[in-house]
């Protein structure tokens, strides 16, 4: 499930009625967790009321968000700590960012949760991974996830890391067997990398984990297709309660995931969580 929460007065912003309508939808009756990301969540004014319900529930809460507005809200993390909170990393304002996620951590909120990072990573600046572990470490994480670049224009995709480059491997390959001896109690999730072929053995585990529904009852596949705010096309679980299983459209697409030589379906070829079985 999504809460787009861009600003307080959004207009895509999920409302109190329409999330408690999507949560009695019978496939939510018993997920692992539901997250509450798209946008920045903690801008949402009824977000702590969300993550309450949830849990009462007997499901894991989860929220992705930049972490910029941790402090305005350390007594509501108190009250209502979700069980996964990951935090984005960026150029600009990692370091607070680190320094209010550990402000969190030092909240005593935090004992039952689980707190991450993430950071993206490109192949000119592989070597970050070690900077970001440090210093996430020394904020008191012990968890870090590094993610592929998600290409937005032609000029990216030289940075791009691929299963070919043997250089880009190799480099991985040093960097994780340097952070495990360095590290031994951080949990570090380094890139997946780009298969260079059109058909190989695929894995995606997003499209086949949950899915997103927005305010209007439309399908998000996963968290990198996004349809826009009134677009049906992989479903609308307010006109059909099974769309997620029902819809052509969303079931082709984990299709192409299921067979030993799939080809890499249009919407997903430039996707930074997709993998190859084998590769990290």
């Amino acid at each position: 499930m999504t809460v787009n929460a861009k600003n307080n007065d959004s207009k895509e912003d999920m409302d109190a009625e329409t999330f408690y309508r999507i949560l009695n939808l019978p496939v939510f009756k018993y997920p692992i967790y539901i997250s509450l990301g798209k946008g920045e969540p903690l801008l949402h004014q009824k977000l702590f009321d969300f993550i309450a319900e949830i849990q009462k529930r007997h499901i894991l809460a989860m929220v992705v968000s930049n972490g910029i507005n941790i402090p305005k809200h350390i007594e509501l993390f108190k009250k209502n700590c979700p069980d996964i909170f990951l935090v984005s990393l960026y150029d600009e304002t990692y370091e607070q960012q680190l320094a209010n996620v550990s402000q969190l951590l030092n909240s005593g909120c935090t004992e039952n949760s689980v707190i991450s990072v993430a950071r993206i990573i490109k192949k000119d600046n592989l070597d970050d991974m070690v900077h970001y572990t440090e210093k996430a470490y020394s904020a008191g994480l012990r968890n870090i996830w590094f993610q592929q670049l998600m290409p937005l224009s032609e000029a990216d995709y030289p940075n791009l890391l691929y299963d070919y480059d043997r250089d880009v491997i190799t480099r991985i390959d040093e960097v994780r067997e340097s952070l495990t001896k360095k590290f031994p109690d951080m949990d570090i999730t380094l890139p997946a990398l780009i298969t260079g072929s059109e058909t190989k053995k695929l894995r995606c585990d997003s499209l086949f984990k949950g899915f997103g529904v927005n305010k209007d009852g439309s399908i998000q596949p996963c968290c990198r297709i996004d349809p826009p705010i009134g677009d049906s096309s992989y479903g609308n679980m307010f006109e059909d309660p099974l769309a997620h299983i029902n819809n052509q459209k969303y079931l082709k697409l984990r299709q192409a995931f299921t067979t030993n030589h799939a080809k890499i379906p249009g919407p997903c070829k430039n996707c930074n969580l997709l993998s190859f079985k084998g590769r990290p």
